[in-house]
């Protein structure tokens, strides 16, 4: 967000005049997004890292969230460790968090 106001209404990215630049989500709507990994489907899987910003460090309180292609949003998991990393792969989720490698899938 840019200081002093609503960053739609700031914008502090700038890109080429070919491509457009849209806000997908902001706060209240998301918090302290660290990783994001897209499903060939259009689903947005986005982690959140909210311990070293709010809560303790030792907390299990990342999350991912998935965003669909028709805009709603809902919980893929919750009470994580700190999510480092996540590629979807094959109809896979594949996360790393805090010394584990998991995946979510079929």
């Amino acid at each position: 967000m840019a200081a002093g106001g609503d960053w739609a209404a700031n914008p502090v990215l700038k890109s080429n005049p070919d491509w457009k630049v849209e806000i997908i989500r902001q706060v209240p709507e998301i918090h302290s997004p660290s990783v994001v990994t897209c499903a060939p489907d259009g689903r947005i899987f986005v982690a959140e890292d909210p311990m070293d910003m709010a809560l303790p460090s030792k907390e299990p309180a990342d999350r991912i969230l998935c965003i669909f292609p028709d805009g709603h949003q809902t919980v893929f998991a919750e009470k994580l460790h700190a999510v480092y990393g996540m590629q979807y792969l094959d109809g896979k989720l594949y996360v790393q968090n805090d010394g584990h490698l998991f995946v979510v899938g079929n």
